[in-house]
């Protein structure tokens, strides 16, 4: 076979294997528009002042069902079926979970160590019940928010759901959360893998558990070194490298079934959308100034400074929430446009066919995650 043959038959073989790649790659594509996303957070801000904050529940899962049904893959979007009294059943519980905080620290340290008002004791030890309850409450919210939303999620009637206990959750994130303070941090890489693989290898898609295993986080490691050290001198903007490395590391070592996950975070991707809705998110706070110091430049009544008390109110509280959702819109743009599926969705389709009419595994009836809008709570 002459040079010529062979060139021409390996361009051909590199040709159908770029073809064959294409095909088994699967990027994540939101559809969702702006406008609309802001016409749902207005309302939800609305409703929420009109009923006193008792239709958050209803308004977030509305934003949620529209966020899901606006991610395709293949072709295929998602759907989400989690119901409002749910969440307001979460906010609830969170409510008496404070409430009990109260009661804690208002009789246990006077029972444990006596009360004094001088005491600096007294006072440390109400201090590191605080912290105790919220480290515990904040694992409690990030293990039912996951479960309940994974178990409503669904791409072509394919559910989702989570089998870990909540008591093994809850202990190993703490442990490792205090290990991470023992050690100044030096150990923040390893433990964020260790609770990123307890989470996926105790997750489903249909009848495929989600499977994660690290070997090698040397450069990890060092990502994460070298952004501790710059902290300082960046005001912790630094830290988003790390974060771009820690996302990449989780999803590209991530499978279920026959397919993987390609992750493409940068630091300064991650960089450019923090600052980015930073801005967004301050500029509702120059309208005061500015009504304020026009009031003050004319000397005006007090009526008319009400009046303008409470234009001002509704004007910052407009322009928060929308900014607000363009701020989750350009999140979910970005996690979107840096996140890929690999393999055959239809030979993963095929082996899931069998659950497709399965209702949900241990589907609850109360759920979490109402009150951070920034980020949406459903995983792609």
């Amino acid at each position: 076979m002459t040079y010529a043959g062979l060139s021409t038959g390996w361009s051909i073989f590199c040709t159908q294997q770029i073809k064959y790649m294409e095909k088994e790659i699967h990027l994540i594509h939101y559809l969702g528009k702006r406008r609309a996303l802001v016409g749902r957070y207005m309302k939800l801000l609305l409703f929420f002042i009109l009923t006193l904050s008792i239709y958050t529940g209803w308004g977030v899962t509305k934003v949620r069902r529209y966020m899901a049904q606006h991610v395709q893959i293949g072709g295929h979007r998602f759907a989400y079926s989690g119901k409002g009294h749910h969440l307001f059943f979460g906010v609830a519980l969170g409510d008496m979970a404070h409430k009990l905080l109260k009661f804690l620290l208002k009789f246990v340290p006077n029972v444990l160590v006596g009360y004094d008002p001088d005491d600096m004791f007294h006072d440390l030890f109400k201090i590191l019940i605080s912290i105790i309850w919220y480290l515990i409450c904040y694992e409690l919210y990030l293990y039912f928010s996951w479960r309940y939303v994974l178990a409503r999620l669904s791409w072509r009637g394919i559910r989702g759901c989570f089998q870990g206990a909540w008591w093994r959750y809850l202990f190993l994130y703490t442990y490792r959360t205090c290990l991470n303070i023992l050690s100044l941090t030096l150990l923040m890489p390893w433990s964020d893998l260790v609770k990123y693989r307890y989470r996926m290898n105790r997750s489903y898609f249909g009848n495929s558990p989600l499977s994660f295993q690290f070997v090698s986080i040397k450069k990890l490691a060092r990502t994460h070194l070298k952004t501790l050290l710059l902290f300082p001198l960046t005001l912790g903007l630094s830290r988003l490298w790390y974060q771009a490395a820690l996302r990449n590391y989780q999803w590209n070592h991530t499978v279920v079934g026959n397919l993987h996950f390609r992750s493409t975070y940068t630091g300064w991707g991650l960089c450019k959308l923090y600052i980015g809705n930073s801005f967004l998110l301050v500029v509702p706070l120059a309208w005061p100034f500015i009504v304020c110091y026009f009031l003050d430049t004319f000397r005006s009544g007090t009526g008319v400074h009400v009046v303008g008390f409470i234009f001002v109110l509704c004007v910052f509280l407009a322009c928060f929430s929308g900014l607000i959702a363009i701020a989750v819109h350009r999140n979910t743009r970005y996690k979107a446009q840096h996140t890929a599926v690999l393999g055959d969705l239809e030979l993963f389709f095929e082996t899931q066919k069998e659950t497709l009419s399965a209702e949900p595994v241990e589907l609850l009836s109360i759920g979490f995650g109402s009150e951070f809008l920034i980020s949406p709570m459903f995983p792609i």
